[in-house]
């Protein structure tokens, strides 16, 4: 029937087809299988990050708070934040007018909104800024607007806001 020839090329050409088949229907699939799986690890640790990083966020916010809060709790055993507010832009630009309006009361703590309005140069505008964001750590600047004036001294609006101990809850 077939010569040795034949049946050598016969038996290669199997061959081949059986390999050709073993990579199409074996190989390619588990090759395949492996590479999803690699995506889906690596997706669950992209996941992993994110979740770690977004608590570690939280972490820092809800650490700062409790700091601001226990700070705000403190310092008012010694002078409560208005009078301190008032002792120092006292200092700095003489006299304001000073508005303070409470804005929420918490479990022992209230935030406070003081609206300031006063003459004051530039140089103190920068001063009175640095001294209450840096020096006062319950106590930050939200807003300011300074209007010039012709005589170097403008009219300062500035809102800040402030933690301070509230009732007892």
């Amino acid at each position: 029937m077939l010569s040795e020839k034949e049946k050598r090329w016969v038996l290669m050409g199997g061959g081949i087809v059986g390999c050709l088949l073993y990579l199409f229907l074996v190989l390619y699939p588990l090759y395949s299988f492996q590479e999803k799986t690699q995506k889906r690890i690596q997706r669950g640790w992209r996941v992993g990050k994110q979740l770690e990083m977004g608590l570690r966020q939280y972490k820092s916010v809800n650490d700062t708070t409790r700091l601001l809060i226990r700070r705000a709790k403190g310092a008012d055993k010694k002078i409560a934040p208005g009078r301190q507010l008032k002792s120092l832009v006292n200092r700095i630009a003489g006299k304001a007018e000073i508005r303070r309006q409470p804005e929420w009361e918490g479990p022992g703590v209230t935030l406070v909104r003081y609206f300031l309005k006063m003459r004051v140069s530039p140089v103190q505008v920068f001063d009175l800024i640095q001294r209450i964001d840096h020096h006062y750590l319950p106590m930050r600047v939200v807003t300011w607007t300074y209007q010039t004036a012709e005589t170097g001294r403008g009219t300062l609006s500035m809102e800040i806001v402030s933690l301070e101990r509230g009732t007892a809850s």
